[in-house]
């Protein structure tokens, strides 16, 4: 690896670490059990959301919304085909492409899980 490109991974980890202490502050107030974990789900996200996230509050909440249903379905064990559910938090809080449909590879419009690799 040459040296820019180390330099370049720990400006990222460096972003990142700024976002989730910035992002940790603005949940912590209203989600004070789950501010740590809801954060770190929150930092799976691409560092230009996450930066966008810390100055729009109304997609801060939104992604705060999704993140607390996805930890209500790790709460359940399984889902009916015994499979645990994974990975939906992520793909739920992408942002939408120009048209307007987002990534939904984890599921439908419906919230249905696909049948696939049973994450």
């Amino acid at each position: 690896m040459s040296r820019g490109e180390m330099l370049n991974m720990e400006d990222h980890h460096d972003d990142l670490e700024t976002l989730g202490e910035q992002l940790y502050s603005q949940i912590y107030p209203t989600h004070r059990e789950d501010a740590g974990k809801l954060t770190g789900m929150l930092l799976e996200l691409p560092v230009p959301v996450l930066a966008q996230m810390v100055r729009d509050q109304a997609m801060l909440t939104a992604a705060l919304e999704k993140a607390l249903g996805a930890l209500e379905l790790d709460q359940e064990p399984r889902n009916a085909s015994g499979t645990e559910q994974r990975g939906r938090f992520k793909s739920a809080v992408r942002p939408q492409t120009a048209g307007g449909t987002g990534d939904r590879r984890r599921g439908d419009a419906s919230g249905t899980e696909r049948q696939g690799d049973g994450r």
